[in-house]
């Protein structure tokens, strides 16, 4: 069972933090018994669209700010304008990262672009392209 925190919002304004545990079915019994991620929690944030109002960077430190975790990954839709200047967005991740606690991982939504990978990775975030990452606990690993 691996437990995942995911930052939600309806409204933009109202973010509440869902915490779901999650179990990996498909994964072979033989496997889960050598492998216990159950300890291990993730912070997931989706479609921050940081340029439609900087005021949620607050919100979202607030939130995540008293969460234990051990990964953090942001998915998708950085932003709203697939059109507009991207340094907002920037700006705002900058402003979020001293309340990481983890290493961020991003992966990329239909609003974001290639050429975003170099700035994104300029605020810490390590964007994953059509790749995938080793998660360790203690011994044990999983891709």
């Amino acid at each position: 069972m691996l437990k995942v925190h995911q930052l939600m919002h309806s409204d933009g304004t109202n973010l509440r933090v869902k915490t779901v545990s999650q179990t990996i079915a498909h994964i072979p019994w033989t496997a889960v018994r050598r492998i216990d991620f159950s300890s291990d929690t993730i912070v997931h944030l989706s479609d921050l669209r940081l340029d439609l109002d900087t005021s949620l960077t607050a919100m979202i430190e607030e939130r995540i700010r008293d969460l234990n975790y051990d990964i953090c990954v942001i998915m998708s839709d950085y932003r709203a304008s697939t059109s507009r200047d991207f340094s907002v967005c920037r700006t705002e991740l900058q402003k979020l990262f001293p309340s990481f606690k983890t290493s961020v991982f991003g992966v990329f939504g239909n609003h974001d672009f290639i050429a975003m990978v170099p700035q994104l990775e300029a605020t810490e975030v390590r964007m994953l392209l059509n790749e995938s990452i080793v998660i360790q606990s203690d011994s044990q690993r999983i891709h």
